[in-house]
């Protein structure tokens, strides 16, 4: 088969990042992978696709180039189509723009789209999701949807149900795993006491991420109990954390400060994963969390908010918290942080398994080609 992917563009985030994945898993004698970006931008995972060989087209979508992309984009899939093509589309601009561009070519039943969230945006996205609800009936093409939450919040707001597949995105367990050497070297490049246990967020600052009721949770733990909190350091990584300023109080705080470590946006954050005892996802809303599934692979037990399928994921509700209640996140990591070692040990084990028996990239995989077999026909 050949699969052509477009996609809004190639900036790190969660689709982003499955897409290459389930690009770089796939068995290149089976299937040939071209991936279409409506923006054009430099970016790392474009990098790294081109140098395993992927094709990469980008149309120029950007400000005014919309037009002009649109034909690009029409005149470049009529070149690529074959009758063993599956059009694969990411996100709501890659659903509109790649039917769009299909139903013009009469090609509409080749279209597969994938919807990445729970929550509908609001703006140009919410718009053409909106759009994108009606056109379902209208052409019912598969629609993967990432989480449960994500296939029950669009059937409620118009979308074509009958259609619709939850397909969990897939995780790497050979790249997410424990790595006792990774642990140690990170814990001695930040400093860390061999008595201290580190809790991990990974998530580029947005406030739908809830960075902030991760601290004021952290503030709570750290005036509760001021000795557990001393062996806690807590690792932010993630793009324009340090400077966001509905943060800068309590990141400057005096009590906080001195156990937090704010790391930028990395390409090899299983790196980091491997040296947290903790793994903590606050935010307001999700679809599927990858980095929460990623860090349990790499053996770290995830506390999470109840949003998206993050409880779906973890599959413990000892670990499940409401979000924007930062005093019931504190709890749990207090909690967590009182574990024994044997309770701890076993947590790890279970977190793990967990994800290779349910998430793991090669399983995903298969259900991608299984879906695009039946379209191929």
């Amino acid at each position: 088969m050949k699969i052509i992917h477009i996609i809004s563009g190639l900036t790190q985030g969660g689709a982003e990042s499955q897409l290459e994945r389930l690009i770089l898993s796939s068995n290149p004698k089976k299937n040939e992978h071209i991936v279409i970006s409506l923006r054009t931008d430099n970016t790392e995972i474009k990098k790294r696709l081109l140098s395993n060989g992927i094709v990469v087209y980008e149309l120029g979508f950007n400000g005014l180039g919309l037009i002009t992309g649109f034909f690009n984009l029409r005149a470049l899939l009529k070149q690529l189509y074959t009758i063993d093509s599956i059009i694969q589309c990411w996100m709501y601009i890659g659903n509109f723009f790649g039917l769009l561009t299909a139903i013009t070519l009469k090609l509409p039943h080749k279209v597969v789209w994938n919807i990445r969230r729970t929550e509908i945006p609001k703006g140009v996205s919410g718009l053409l999701s909106k759009i994108c609800g009606v056109l379902s009936y209208r052409y019912p093409v598969p629609i993967i949807c990432c989480a449960y939450s994500a296939k029950e919040s669009h059937i409620n707001a118009g979308y074509n149900s009958e259609n619709m597949t939850v397909i969990h995105n897939g995780i790497d367990t050979d790249l997410f795993k424990a790595d006792i050497k990774q642990r140690k070297s990170l814990r001695k490049k930040f400093d860390i006491k061999s008595d201290e246990l580190v809790l991990g967020m990974v998530g580029r600052f947005a406030e739908v991420k809830g960075h902030i009721y991760l601290l004021q949770a952290l503030k709570i733990i750290s005036l509760n109990s001021p000795l557990l909190f001393n062996k806690l350091k807590i690792m932010l990584i993630g793009r324009n954390i340090s400077s966001a300023p509905t943060l800068s109080t309590l990141l400057n705080d005096e009590s906080l400060n001195k156990r937090i470590i704010v790391v930028d946006e990395t390409s090899h954050v299983q790196e980091y994963m491997q040296g947290f005892d903790i793994y903590c996802m606050p935010s307001e809303s999700e679809g599927f969390p990858n980095v929460v599934a990623e860090a349990m692979a790499c053996s770290v037990p995830a506390i999470v908010t109840d949003v998206g399928d993050a409880a779906f994921i973890v599959n413990n509700s000892n670990f499940v918290v409401p979000p924007f209640q930062p005093a019931a996140l504190a709890q749990v990591i207090q909690q967590t942080l009182q574990l024994s070692a044997i309770e701890k040990e076993t947590l790890s084990k279970s977190s793990r398994r967990r994800i290779c028996q349910n998430f793991s990239i090669s399983l995903a995989l298969s259900k991608y080609n299984d879906l695009y077999q039946k379209l191929i026909g």
